[in-house]
């Protein structure tokens, strides 16, 4: 009844799904918990430290930037066409994995970076066969280095975003010359400010070089557990939308470049866990997209529905297990 009912596009589905995201967030609700501004970009710090007088204040803000990065994933795929078909599947999905584990209930950097990324995705998409690119390829440059700006290791989302130009457009020089002005534009007004108030080492050194080389790479216990029975449902999705879902109703030139644009933000998403201060669920953001965007397929075209429903409600149990089960 979920799936099918999720299928739609129905007005309801935009009260009910904040609803469904305010339960899976609880435990942040209850049991609020602050972010760790040392160390961090100097954009997410600029925005998190008014809220660090209130622990419930942090875990509010977080929920509705999850919310916003939800609707607007799914205003991307339904914008595209790229699942074939609109309904609110996509925001079920990207709220579902979002909040899978405990660990995840928090006001992290990524929830910033992930805005910024998804509406760099959108701009890099607008590129295709489109006559005067040069402005969302310049968009698209300057919303990464946003991004890092609250989360340094985004900034590798500018190799993804001169390869999507590639993938999308003829070869050009002058598209990825102006990628990397829209991208190095942010840090000179950034380097600038440092400069002039508090020290360029203060930004080079603090905030991007210290994190990476005091990064925990240690894969503890209590992640185990949460995260294997994630990689199991996305093994048994993945495997359940083989030859159908995304690409089952849609076989144009544009959606496979669509497609082949996501592959590659799935590869440059996985190489930049290699910077991450921590070996994290949160940082696996730009890698996990491509794959929601397979999962939603299944569900949205799967012809044996009772099987996805179960699916479904299996992972919803594991999340609430998760939640309820593990950390209290």
């Amino acid at each position: 009844m979920l799936v099918r009912f999720f299928r739609s596009h129905q007005p309801v589905l935009l009260i009910i799904i904040p609803v469904i995201a305010a339960l899976l967030w609880l435990p942040a609700f209850i049991h609020p918990a602050l972010p760790a501004v040392k160390h961090q970009m100097p954009l997410f710090e600029l925005m998190v430290k008014p809220l660090l007088s209130n622990p419930l204040l942090c875990s509010i803000a977080a929920f509705f930037l999850l919310i916003i990065q939800a609707f607007l994933f799914n205003y991307i795929i339904d914008k595209y066409e790229i699942t074939g078909k609109r309904s609110y599947l996509p925001v079920l999905m990207y709220i579902v994995f979002t909040s899978f584990s405990p660990e995840l209930l928090w006001l992290h950097p990524g929830l910033f970076a992930n805005i910024f990324i998804l509406l760099a995705l959108n701009r890099v998409l607008a590129t295709y066969r489109n006559t005067s690119a040069l402005s969302p390829c310049f968009d698209a440059g300057f919303l990464i280095a946003l991004a890092s700006l609250f989360y340094f290791p985004a900034a590798l989302m500018v190799i993804f975003v001169m390869i999507a130009v590639l993938v999308l457009l003829p070869f050009s020089w002058r598209l990825w010359v102006i990628v990397l002005l829209g991208f190095l534009l942010p840090y000179i007004y950034v380097h600038t400010w440092y400069f002039l108030f508090e020290g360029t080492e203060y930004l080079w050194i603090d905030r991007v070089l210290f994190p990476v080389i005091d990064r925990n790479t240690v894969f503890n216990g209590e992640m185990a557990q949460p995260y294997s029975e994630l990689i199991l449902f996305l093994g048994i999705a993945a495997v359940l939308s083989i030859g159908r879902g995304a690409d089952a109703a849609n076989r144009s030139v544009q959606h496979r470049s669509t497609m082949a644009v996501l592959r590659w933000l799935f590869v440059i998403g996985v190489l930049t866990l290699l910077i991450t201060p921590t070996l994290s669920y949160i940082y696996f953001f730009a890698a996990l997209l491509p794959l929601l965007v397979i999962i939603t397929g299944y569900f949205l075209w799967a012809r044996m529905v009772w099987v996805a429903e179960i699916i479904m409600w299996m992972l919803i149990l594991t999340i609430a297990y998760n939640h309820f089960g593990i950390s209290h």
